[in-house]
């Protein structure tokens, strides 16, 4: 267990992987096996969970809502999750 969000019936969310596999092993995996390279990559992300996801990609962005320490690594910081933080991205990197 990586990660846990509330206790009992109120968590919000959980992350449960295999030792020494996160985010950032599995996206480097996926990216080798599909050839596409990492300055092309955008990621969001919000907790410490996301910290080596979020390091490893060409666009690392964290929410407003994120944790203080993700935000300090992140390359950018948009709106919050209540905000349409990740669509206002979206809009920005992208010709939506």
């Amino acid at each position: 267990v990586g990660t846990w969000g509330g206790r009992g019936e109120k968590a919000l969310f959980g992350d449960i992987a295999l030792a020494g596999i996160n985010k950032q092993t599995a996206l480097d995996f996926l990216l080798k096996e599909k050839g596409i390279d990492r300055k092309d990559t955008y990621a969001f992300g919000d907790g410490v969970n996301d910290m080596e996801m979020i390091q490893l990609v060409g666009h690392g962005i964290a929410m407003g809502n994120a944790v203080t320490q993700l935000k300090e690594v992140a390359s950018e910081v948009t709106d919050t999750v209540d905000q349409d933080g990740i669509v206002k991205s979206f809009k920005k990197h992208f010709d939506i």
